[in-house]
């Protein structure tokens, strides 16, 4: 198949896989995630403890840098106004 053993993954599925590269990274990161995402994205950072507080006036989590994705950005957020990138 021209396949090499090094070139396969195997996964019991991309919700542990997000966890596993949170732990690759370390607990004293910040987390930037675009905004609608995928769900596992900030729920495994909660169940991790890296968010941070919940802000409940902005529904946001204070470790989180959320990345706006809208129709006006074509889905791609604007880097130069997520401040810790």
């Amino acid at each position: 198949l021209g396949i090499e053993e090094d070139e396969i993954f195997v996964s019991d599925g991309a919700k542990c896989d997000i966890s596993r590269l949170q732990v690759l990274f370390g607990s004293n990161v910040t987390m930037a995630v675009q905004s609608p995402s995928y769900p596992a994205y900030v729920d495994s950072s909660v169940i991790m403890g890296q968010t941070g507080q919940f802000q409940k006036d902005a529904e946001k989590y204070t470790n989180i840098e959320y990345m706006e994705c809208t129709p006006e950005n074509n889905f791609f957020p604007d880097l130069s106004k997520v401040p810790r990138t």
